[in-house]
């Protein structure tokens, strides 16, 4: 693979940021193996017990942001009841010696923890978990096993943001292989980054790159449990497209990160010409990924679409949940993104960054980026420019 060299990039490269660079300090490897430590103890209550290893696995995850948010427990009761503990952001030159503020409010959330073999069904709509929603907007749940971010519809009800599940069963928790939690790793740090993120002002281009490619990985990781006949028609469109040919295994993890990275680039990319549409102007638009089609005008990319959109073999992947994920996160950006760029730069100035935060050791190892000026036009055909026309096992 060669770097394309392009006089008309544009725009300095922006950083990703949030553990691009920086493991947690606190593994998911750890947190499963001090689970099972205290409960071998024989003197663990079924809940309270397990708190500190839950503690560290949610403050590992926010050391990583900006700013930091910190996971306290046992909250003081405002008027709903004491959650087991909520998110606190914590402001660059904070004085840790402070007094704090009288009833501070977590307002990133707050967390009800439950043991591992309770039903978060059951819990969802617990009268408890109503009243912390109506207190606190947002509530993480969790049997430290399966995660549950809650809100409050306009209608009272309960709505499921976003879950992970670590492990299927109580028991599976308690007795697989610990090598069985390894794809966790990377996967359950960043659902709990974009909980604490949740309620976070998305302004800045590197937090929405990284929010993407969060959610890319996740897509990936999915798309790596299914065999690749699962993707023989987007492979095939995709190859054909492209000039270049998906061989061995180093191939079957190319095709892979290549068909996250087009979806995801393509609907962020299908964002930017929708908000130069009227309709996103009218009041309480919100952009629907499944339109992505309609404004690429690229074969590939529409046949792309088409195939994740409806019914078929890649819905069995589960892709469309992960790109509802990714579209809402697109509706939740502010204004003040475009003050670093131009709208008509926002594509190619993304780009950078969103691969950096999704995959940095693929990025080094193929040297894979957009050129700049093909991507402004979207012109998609110069995806691989830069790339050999074959990736096979040499």
């Amino acid at each position: 693979m060669r770097r394309n060299q392009d006089p008309h990039s544009a725009g300095p490269a922006v950083c990703a940021i949030m553990r691009a660079d920086m493991p947690p300090t606190y593994t998911v490897h750890q947190y499963v193996a001090d689970l099972r430590a205290i409960r071998s103890t024989g003197s663990a209550t079924a809940e309270t017990s397990f708190y500190p290893p839950v503690s560290q696995l949610l403050n590992a995850a926010g050391q990583g942001l900006k700013p930091p948010v910190l996971f306290s427990t046992q909250l003081r009761n405002q008027g709903a009841g004491m959650p087991d503990g909520g998110f606190f952001p914590q402001p660059g030159g904070s004085r840790r010696n402070a007094a704090a503020a009288i009833l501070q409010n977590p307002e990133r959330g707050v967390v009800e923890i439950k043991p591992a073999e309770y039903d978060l069904d059951a819990l969802t709509h617990e009268e408890q978990t109503l009243r912390y929603l109506q207190q606190y907007g947002l509530v993480l749940i969790t049997n430290l096993r399966e995660f549950r971010l809650l809100k409050l519809t306009a209608g009272g009800g309960v709505q499921t943001l976003e879950r992970y599940t670590l492990a299927v069963t109580a028991a599976a928790l308690w007795s697989a292989p610990l090598a069985s939690f390894a794809r966790h790793g990377e996967l359950l740090p960043d659902f709990l980054a974009r909980v604490m993120l949740y309620r976070a002002p998305l302004v800045q281009p590197k937090d929405v790159a990284w929010l993407l490619a969060s959610y890319a990985r996740e897509a990936r990781a999915r798309a790596e449990d299914h065999p690749l006949g699962s993707f023989r028609a987007v492979k095939l469109a995709l190859q054909e497209s492209l000039g270049i040919q998906f061989e061995g295994d180093k191939g079957e993890h190319f095709f892979r990160s290549t068909l996250v990275q087009t979806l995801f680039y393509g609907i962020f990319s299908a964002w930017i010409l929708w908000r130069r549409t009227p309709e996103s102007r009218v009041a309480g638009a919100q952009f629907n990924w499944r339109l992505s089609a309609y404004y690429l005008r690229v074969p590939v990319l529409r046949k792309l679409f088409g195939e994740v959109a409806e019914p078929g073999a890649l819905n069995s992947i589960q892709l469309q949940e992960v790109l509802d994920l990714a579209g809402e996160a697109l509706n939740r950006i502010q204004p003040g993104f475009f003050e670093t760029f131009r709208e008509d730069e926002a594509v190619a100035y993304f780009y950078e960054p969103f691969l950096e935060a999704f995959d940095p050791e693929l990025r080094k190892e193929l040297g894979v980026w957009y050129t700049p000026k093909e991507i402004v036009q979207y012109r998609w055909s110069g995806w691989t420019s830069c790339c050999a026309r074959s990736w096979d096992n040499r």
